[in-house]
């Protein structure tokens, strides 16, 4: 039988040394005095899962009575699903983080966690520019969310912006305007947005590291966007439009205009993966013609995209033989169904192309 006696030093090291979590080393501190040691030095450089006040008022203890080992806590991972928050997690916040800590991650719902977390982070005397991860907010409290991606806009390379009820306020503002200080932003997710052209290029044109965009429920009427013929989008974008050099992938979930997808091809031309669902929307009073000619000028604006789908419910009571014939050069990638929508029968066509493997 080996016993821990005749170990060497060096293999217990790396026993201790590669225990995972420190509820595992907690275990190992009760072999022995010699693994107690070298589990309880190593113990707070683990992730610490803290996901209830009773787990947070042992913790708190323990650090209290060694409080030589704050300064080498350096992951706390906290589990509250719970809107309220407990003083002791509150303590427990102001005693473990030091400039040592790299990640707090998790979730928490509590408004209060991240309002405590701000105020520790605005006494702390030196930046904690080693910390890396925050938890994620599953709260409803928009402005704190944004509030957290304006402190720490290096922690994002993904952001969802929801334009509603607070999209005039002035913290909402604040992000849309920093936008270009979110250094790591990759991906980007607009919902709501009812600016026009100009509204959203404002947004646009501080996002250009984006790779992935995804725009939802974007809404526009004559108020905020006339229509525009293709020269006169291509005009005004070369004027005013920062082309984008890096987005690969587009997806569009919303209401569907020739000259917004006329814009979003123009600003972006080096993309290679296309989606777009949503309702067609036209103005002309001869909707048949009006129907054909935004169809065609859209599938124009995408030719040279080598991979895309396309899904639009054409309004209106229209068959697939009233639109089909007059798709020049499109409509042996078009498939058309029907949907039914409020008692209504629509017409659903649906484009595809994938030349990603050619």
């Amino acid at each position: 039988m080996i016993t821990e006696a005749v170990l060497p030093q060096e293999l217990m090291d790396i026993i201790i040394m590669n225990v995972d979590t420190a509820a595992q080393l907690a275990q190992c501190s009760l072999v022995c005095k010699n693994w107690s040691y070298l589990a309880m030095k190593i113990m707070h450089t683990k992730m610490i899962l803290v996901k209830s006040e009773r787990g947070a008022v042992k913790l708190y203890g323990h650090l209290s009575r060694h409080p030589e080992k704050i300064e080498s806590i350096v992951h706390l991972d906290f589990h509250l699903d719970s809107t309220d928050l407990s003083i002791i997690i509150e303590e427990l916040l102001a005693l473990a983080i030091t400039p040592n800590i790299h990640k707090l991650t998790g979730f928490v719902k509590s408004d209060r966690f991240f309002k405590t977390l701000f105020k520790i982070i605005d006494d702390t005397p030196s930046e904690l520019e080693k910390l890396v991860e925050l938890p994620k907010y599953t709260g409803d409290n928009d402005a704190l969310a944004i509030e957290q991606a304006l402190r720490f806009k290096s922690m994002y390379d993904g952001l969802t912006i929801v334009a509603r009820g607070y999209g005039r306020s002035e913290i909402f503002q604040c992000l849309l305007h920093q936008l270009d200080r979110f250094k790591n932003l990759t991906y980007l997710k607009l919902m709501g947005f009812a600016q026009g052209l100009q509204g959203i290029e404002s947004v646009l044109k501080r996002s250009s590291r984006l790779k992935t965009l995804e725009i939802q429920n974007f809404e526009y009427d004559s108020c905020n966007m006339r229509y525009m013929p293709t020269t006169e989008v291509k005009h005004w974008a070369a004027a005013k439009v920062k082309r984008g050099k890096s987005l690969q992938t587009l997806i569009v979930e919303s209401a569907c205009r020739p000259e917004f997808i006329d814009y979003l091809m123009f600003k972006y031309p080096t993309i290679t993966n296309l989606k777009i669902t949503g309702q067609l929307v036209y103005f002309a009073s001869d909707c048949k013609t009006s129907i054909i000619h935004d169809l065609n000028r859209i599938f124009d604006a995408v030719a040279k995209v080598r991979c895309k789908e396309i899904t639009l419910i054409i309004p209106g009571y229209y068959e697939p033989w009233d639109v089909a014939p007059s798709l020049r050069n499109h409509s042996e990638n078009i498939i058309f169904h029907f949907k039914e929508d409020r008692g209504q029968r629509n017409l659903v066509l649906k484009y595809s192309v994938n030349k990603l493997s050619t």
